[in-house]
This record gives structure tokens, sequence and C-alpha cells, in this order.
């Protein structure tokens, strides 16, 4: 375990089934990372929130036989991104007026949403004092 703290450029990734039995881990992983990067409990928590709601539209989307959910949590100078990303058969992203990325954009700084190849992806940022290193 590094005593330094994460540092700019890191990235930390998952997969899971694309099932909401898994949301939980990917939310503890972003809260994991952002709490080594010493954001206050507050904006910890609202991740949470926001992981969850990104979850929902992504999973809401899934598609194939055996679909997974990759999470990656990325440092970032001055903050933290996030995406979760999933198979689906939608020709386009979901629509910004929906209810779930009315909550992503309170409790977010940024909200993407993206269809390539097959494959649904959510994008947040967050910012905070983050103590991360170049490098």
């Amino acid at each position: 375990m590094r005593t330094d703290g994460l540092r700019t450029g890191d990235v930390v990734e998952v997969v899971v089934p694309a099932d909401s039995a898994y949301v939980g881990v990917v939310r503890s992983l972003v809260a994991g990372v952002a709490a080594r990067l010493d954001l206050d409990l507050d904006h910890v928590e609202d991740l949470r929130l926001a992981v969850s709601e990104a979850a929902a539209l992504v999973l809401g989307a899934t598609a194939g036989d055996d679909p997974t959910l990759r999470a990656r949590a990325t440092v970032a100078p001055g903050g933290l991104g996030i995406t979760l990303a999933a198979p689906t058969n939608q020709q386009a992203p979901p629509s910004p007026s929906a209810f779930a990325w009315t909550v992503l954009e309170a409790l977010t700084e940024t909200v993407e949403a993206d269809v390539s190849n097959g494959w649904l992806t959510v994008s947040l940022s967050v910012r905070g004092d983050v103590a991360a290193t170049a490098g």
C-alpha cells in the first residue's frame, strides 16, 4: 500500500455482473477512492447517491446474455472522474430530461452520456480538495 496517497492519473476499475445487486460494490469502490482523496463526508455520500443514479440509467439499458457493468474511478487534478458502462442495444444515450439526470446534475460537476460500439457510458466528475500528487 502506498502511503503518499493516490496520484493524478491513477485508475481503479471493477467489472461486475450488470445487476442491481452489485451496485453496492461500485458505490463502495467510488466512496473508497473519494475518501482516499480527502473528499469530505458530504461529498462522499453525494457521490454514492450519484453512482446509484448513474447505475440505474446504465442498468436500465443493458442488453446481452450475460452483460457486465464496468465502473472506473480516475483521479484527476482537483477531483475525481467516474464512468459506468454496460453493453446496450440503444442507439442514443439517456435523455437529459430524465429525473435521474437532474439528480446527477445536482450532485456532480459534470454529467455526460454516450452510446458507442454497443456500450452505454455515463461519466461523472466531482471537484474537491484532492491531495493528489502529479504522477
